[in-house]
């Protein structure tokens, strides 16, 4: 069963919509993206089927009011992670994997980018 969520993510005044489904053959997240008077579809992950039913977790969509969220900035050489204030002045997306890990998806201009808010 497809999951989704709406959200103005570009700020156009125009609802978006992200989505989790399948095309068959793959395990897809795709955004469906206002541009004016038409959308934009957008991949944003693509996983083979066998794959994703591997995860053996809990996959959400949340939507994200425009605000502050805390994302996670890692310092590699140390292995180490802190939390850091995020501002974000458009309607965002998270992924959650139950009681593993979740991340931002939030737009750039360009397209979306994902930040990590927990591991």
């Amino acid at each position: 069963m497809p999951l989704g969520r709406f959200g103005d993510f570009n700020r156009y005044s125009i609802p978006d919509l992200v989505m989790d489904g399948t095309d068959g053959r793959r395990s897809l997240r795709v955004a469906l993206v206002s541009t004016g008077h038409t959308y934009r579809l957008l991949i944003l992950n693509a996983l083979p089927l066998s794959d994703q039913l591997l995860h053996n977790s809990i996959e959400f969509l949340a939507y994200e009011a425009p605000g502050t969220v805390d994302t996670l900035a890692c310092n590699e050489q140390e292995d180490q992670c802190h939390a850091v204030p995020f501002h974000f002045a458009a309607d965002a997306f998270q992924v959650v994997f139950f009681e593993k890990a979740s991340s931002l998806w939030y737009w750039t201009g360009d397209g979306f980018t994902e930040s990590s808010t927990s591991d």
